[in-house]
């Protein structure tokens, strides 16, 4: 009986490594670039996405303007990125000034210092966006996001199947063969990097099915907690005065005084009569250092305090479903996390080609064999009849 089901457990375990494990792979490379994205797209594109820190930064505002004049025949601004470190820059997104216009994103950089403009490009463009999308989505949209949940769950019963065939064989089950015979090496090879990298690579594969599938888990998670629902449309309800919109830095200033101790990442501002500042920050206590949970909408207008989305306040299913990026490229854990997940990504390629290697070795063996089974069964046969 034992026999039979180890032998099902190596079935389920090369089927879906054969056929899941492909993917995975190409996921776990791609996701090693993105856990450090940010750095990789500055230093790609370095010439506008960093500078030298001279003096303090010019104002939002100050920016917003200068911007909005010079770059008048991409649209108008939407959005304003402040930069992440002190040799960050300034970014702009530019959208259609008309709903009717079917234009791209424009996102434009400017010197925080200089206030010089050092080069735009559309949104979402460039090698790392690419590696995001193929990442996520497999070049596949929607339907590709889909599939890489559904390949995040296969990879789930993969790594349980690969440790119910290990565990009776614990003794010496963490050694490497080294110099000896290439079959042995792989199978070790195979067995060694993916119990050293297991809590990981089971975290990173956990996380990419409701990153996948938020339709198939957030049922699941609701039936223990709520998800807080926040107004789609804010909408200023002051009167405009001469003096008009408040400004993006004062927007910044009654964010802060509101969440004192955060951090803004960056403001989105009024687009119509009736529209809001929309502040994004990160607060202190958050899981993950790289995107913020706070959220203020102010009165263009007056400035007053129209909703919030406050860290401290989140349900177990706002939490839940904040904190899956974070754990998914172990931003959570800091920059140890991130470099650890870095490493552990290359991991999910050895255990493709380790165990397509022993696959196809398996494989070839028995087909040289199976002649020479025929032949001797014949000869054995011949003197009988």
């Amino acid at each position: 009986m034992r026999l039979l089901a180890r032998r099902i457990w190596l079935k389920v375990h090369l089927y879906l490594g054969l056929t899941a494990g492909l993917a995975f792979a190409l996921a776990g490379v791609t996701g090693s670039i993105l856990v450090f994205e940010r750095a990789f797209d500055e230093q790609l594109n370095s010439a506008m996405m960093l500078t030298e820190p001279q003096g303090s930064p010019r104002s939002l505002d100050e920016i917003i303007g200068l911007a909005q004049a010079e770059f008048a025949n991409h649209g108008r601004i939407d959005r304003i990125t402040l930069p992440r470190t002190d040799s960050s820059v300034y970014s702009l997104r530019f959208v259609a000034k008309s709903s009717s216009e079917q234009k791209r994103p424009t996102e434009v950089y400017y010197d925080p210092y200089t206030a010089e403009a050092l080069g735009h490009r559309p949104q979402q463009s460039g090698l790392i966006a690419w590696i995001y999308d193929l990442h996520a989505r497999l070049l596949m949209g929607k339907n590709g996001r889909m599939l890489m949940g559904v390949i995040a769950a296969t990879v789930l019963v993969s790594i349980v199947s690969g440790v119910v065939l290990w565990w009776p064989l614990q003794k010496g089950g963490w050694r490497v063969a080294w110099g000896i015979r290439p079959g042995k090496f792989n199978f070790d090879l195979h067995k060694v990097s993916g119990l050293l990298s297991l809590p990981p690579l089971f975290l990173v594969a956990f996380t990419g099915v409701y990153l996948g599938l938020p339709f198939v888990i957030k049922p699941v998670v609701g039936m223990f907690s709520a998800e807080t629902k926040y107004p789609r449309n804010v909408t200023s309800s002051a009167t405009p005065t001469s003096d008009g919109p408040i400004g993006a830095d004062r927007a910044a200033q009654l964010a802060l005084a509101e969440m004192p101790g955060s951090e803004i990442l960056l403001v989105d501002l009024p687009q119509k009569s009736d529209g809001v500042y929309k502040v994004f920050l990160r607060q202190p206590g958050e899981v993950g250092q790289l995107r913020g949970a706070g959220r203020i909408w102010l009165d263009q207008y007056s400035g007053q305090l129209l909703q919030t989305r406050d860290w401290n306040h989140f349900t177990f299913a706002d939490t839940y479903y904040r904190i899956q990026l974070a754990l998914h490229c172990g931003d959570a854990f800091g920059t140890g996390g991130r470099l650890l997940v870095f490493v552990v990504g290359f991991v999910p390629a050895i255990l493709y080609l380790t165990g397509f290697l022993l696959w196809w070795r398996k494989k070839r063996s028995r087909r040289r064999q199976s002649p020479r089974t025929q032949t001797t069964g014949y000869a054995q046969k011949a003197p009988h009849r």
